[in-house]
């Protein structure tokens, strides 16, 4: 499950900077939080057909793992986007990670190991591209490459 986390954490990062404004949803740290709770409920789901040990005792533990590593980009995101960086679309977000998060429950165990990279792609809805959008003039200095 760590290359997984790995490729979890750039793909979500990367996908999550795209228009809109908040206007009530989920943050950038509440929708990493939603789909690490969602991505760990799902692996100890599927346990017993895991191609590899989990490395976590419980959901508890995967769940702090995943949003310790999420914790610095998240609020990262979080300060551009209250500092005028980057606009985000909370409603947008909310839908997007509400449909990656059916998405991941919607596989059987043995897909889910096989391919839940796949099922985190965001490309595929519309919503996930209207989450945020950097607002950092071309040429001007950035505080992340999202901004």
């Amino acid at each position: 499950m760590k290359a997984s986390k790995t490729f979890l954490v750039v793909g979500v990062i990367s996908s999550l900077a795209a228009c809109g404004g908040g206007d009530g949803g989920l943050s950038p740290t509440e929708a990493f939080e939603s789909m690490a709770q969602t991505l760990c409920e799902r692996a100890f789901e599927c346990e017993a057909t895991s191609p590899e040990p989990l490395e976590y005792a419980n959901v508890d533990a995967c769940v702090a793992d995943f949003t310790a590593d999420l914790g610095d980009d998240s609020a990262e995101m979080d300060a551009s986007i209250a500092a005028g960086r980057i606009s985000w679309n909370e409603a947008d977000a909310a839908d997007c990670i509400g449909q990656v998060n059916a998405a991941i429950n919607g596989l059987s165990c043995e897909v889910f190991w096989e391919q839940v990279l796949d099922a985190l792609s965001l490309d595929d809805d519309p919503r996930c591209e209207t989450l945020g959008e950097g607002l950092v003039a071309d040429g001007d200095a950035c505080t992340i490459n999202d901004d």
